[in-house]
């Protein structure tokens, strides 16, 4: 009976004897077979295929026909024959892949009608699903095939479909995790060997040149990050995380020691290595936390290796935010920004968006990179304007975006930004709220004068931002009283009929004096203090107060505060002619005049010689700045003492 080439070499390959070992001689014959004759690489893996069905049968173990072609020896054989293949022909890969995973599937008892479905944890059916030493050559064969998988290598659909498959049943089976307190007993081998193959496949660098990479993350990340998920009922967040801690991999305590990628292959290497190795020796036996410490390298790789594209680093990070809800937000933050690629890191703000909760950690990381102020900024406030849900964590990110500067005046940009999107919003009060954090962290607020100058007059009062406006007028100090944007500032909201009630108080009083406005910015502020027929706003200003604030000028600026307020003098008159009545809320008093002359005195005795000199040279003596003083704070200068109202 004649028999074809490639059939023969197949057969002699099998040993007369029960080995798993097949002869070497015939071995090299088919490899060099196959090589030279690439278009009989498909008959040769199509007859190994039809010999893995008949050998992983069931009744196979029983069967006595050719005992040496079926059963676990036989099995055991035919993955080797396809391991050398694989090997010697690796360019012509696509021409068997199809039979080759089909084979890988078959070899762990995937895809088999069998009753038996077998217990909990174990790769596959039937005997060969329970038999060790047949899944781990299966697996190891499947790792070589995805390392040797290439761009083009899935772009067949019943391709892509048979390795998804194999994909999803390792991660089904990678997410069978055990208790917290099981974390120091022997792993399941079936679990291990599962998250392996996972591993092997993200350290892969077909994975990255592949069209299908955003199906196949999504099937990696879930049984990668089981290792590490906490749960309510048996594993406990802090527990897994005080693991995570003790192995030294947690990010967040030291992210300034980062593998280099170099390192970081090396010991993803030696990890995958050493797990392989424990599981040939069954005599070894690794705890849980070796497998979570190499599920926490894989992760780190995935989101480090500079070989991931943009797109795909996008992918990576959405499949870890569908499955990370466990972790705490503080800490997958961190751990996401020091494990990403540097010049990918600004765009998980952009990713952690609907994830809120992430994004004031993650922009507290100081070595976040390069980042677009403005336009994170605008994105939470839109956000912040659009959400239906709690808004504090955006508004906390925003606090944590000002938090660090990235260039000069970045906080008056955020806050002109805030202003102008509060000034629009139908509910501006959260976007106060962040612009109150912004103000609260922002070590010299005479940058921020002229994003409030602007701002205010397209401002209606309102408590929100009378609370905003009363932090940040307590925090000017004297040191930027005469600058030029403080002068917007001022008459912006000095000459505004709805912002008097906020200004006029002892502190913006002594803002106004220690300024010095110009005549025609003083007869402004008058004029409109003066429509006011009560004197209410005037409350806890007393006259001795006054007093003070004009003595801490010397007499050049005295004289020219006099010389210009003229309309000033004439509110305080008008306002000193309100009669005591019974439903007037205060009594009027007037300060004696020894006050005024202690007052003088202090002042003029504390000036030096150059100043003495000054005064004689501009002809201003102490009677008459007592007589200019005398127009404003003497007799006709109200002090305000509350009283109870007569009357409801």
């Amino acid at each position: 009976m004649l028999v074809s080439n490639h059939k023969r070499l197949v057969n002699d390959c099998y040993p007369a004897e029960h080995s798993p070992q097949p002869d070497s001689n015939s071995l090299s014959r088919l490899t060099y077979y196959c090589s030279t004759r690439p278009h009989k690489l498909n008959k040769v893996t199509a007859y190994l295929l039809a010999f893995a069905r008949v050998q992983a049968l069931p009744q196979s173990l029983s069967a006595s026909l050719s005992p040496h072609r079926h059963s676990k020896p036989g099995l055991l054989c035919t993955i080797q024959l396809f391991q050398a293949i694989l090997h010697t022909c690796q360019p012509h890969l696509p021409l068997f892949l199809h039979d080759l995973l089909s084979f890988i599937a078959i070899a762990l008892g995937l895809g088999l009608d069998h009753p038996d479905p077998g217990p909990p944890g174990i790769i596959g059916q039937g005997w060969v699903g329970r038999d060790p030493d047949i899944a781990l050559r299966a697996v190891e064969l499947f790792i070589s095939t995805v390392n040797a998988m290439g761009p083009t290598s899935l772009l067949d659909e019943e391709l892509a479909r048979a390795h998804l498959f194999l994909l999803a049943k390792f991660s089904s089976i990678a997410m069978v995790t055990p208790s917290a307190a099981s974390l120091s007993q022997p792993l399941n081998f079936a679990r291990t060997l599962t998250v392996i193959a996972l591993g092997e496949t993200v350290r892969s660098t077909g994975l990255y040149s592949s069209s299908q990479y955003n199906k196949q993350i999504k099937l990696l990340v879930p049984g990668l990050l089981a290792a590490i998920l906490p749960n309510a009922s048996d594993r406990p967040a802090g527990v897994m995380l005080q693991t995570i801690s003790d192995l030294g991999l947690d990010p967040s305590v030291s992210p300034e020691n980062d593998l280099s990628p170099e390192e970081l292959t090396t010991t993803f290497n030696t990890l995958g290595t050493k797990l392989l190795n424990n599981l040939r020796r069954p005599t070894i036996i690794s705890p849980e936390t070796d497998l979570i410490k190499y599920s926490l390298t894989a992760l780190n790789y995935l989101l480090a290796t500079p070989a991931a594209a943009h797109a795909q680093y996008n992918a990576t990070i959405s499949a870890v935010l569908a499955h990370a809800n466990p972790l705490p937000p503080t800490w997958l933050a961190q751990v996401l920004a020091c494990w990403s690629v540097p010049k990918y890191r600004p765009l998980l703000v952009d990713a952690l968006l609907p994830h809120p909760s992430l994004l004031a950690p993650l922009l507290e990381y100081k070595q976040l990179g390069p980042l677009n102020v403005l336009k994170t900024l605008k994105s939470l406030v839109n956000h912040i304007i659009a959400s239906t849900e709690p808004i504090e964590p955006l508004i906390a990110a925003i606090g944590a975006l000002a938090s660090r500067p990235y260039y000069d005046f970045q906080s008056r940009d955020i806050v002109a930004h805030l202003l102008q999107h509060a000034t629009k919003a139908t509910k501006p009060d959260p976007i106060l709220r962040a612009l109150q954090l912004v103000i609260n962290q922002e070590p010299s607020p005479e940058v921020l004068l002229d994003a409030f100058a602007d701002a205010l007059p397209s401002f209606h009062p309102s408590p929100e931002l009378e609370r905003v406006l009363r932090i940040y007028v307590n925090k000017i100090g004297p040191i930027e009283y005469r600058s030029r944007p403080l002068a917007r500032f001022i008459i912006s909201l000095s000459t505004q009929d709805s912002w008097l009630e906020l200004v006029v108080n002892k502190r913006w009083l002594e803002l106004l004096l220690a300024f010095q406005p110009s005549k025609n910015s003083w007869n402004k502020i008058a004029i409109n203090w003066s429509l006011d027929p009560t004197i209410d706003r005037l409350e806890s200003i007393s006259s001795s107060e006054l007093i003070q604030s004009l003595t801490k000028l010397n007499s050049t600026e005295l004289k020219k505060l006099l010389t210009n307020s003229n309309s000033l003098i004439t509110t305080v008159r008008r306002h000193s002619s309100v009669p005591t009545v019974r439903h007037t809320r205060y009594t009027l008093q007037s300060p004696s005049i020894s006050e005024l002359k202690d007052s003088i005195k202090t002042s003029t005795t504390t000036h030096s010689t150059a100043s003495i000199k000054r005064k004689k040279r501009n002809k201003l003596h102490t009677q008459e700045l007592l007589d200019e003083l005398k127009l404003i704070v003497g007799s006709s200068a109200p002090r305000l003492v509350v009283v109870p109202p007569y009357g409801p």
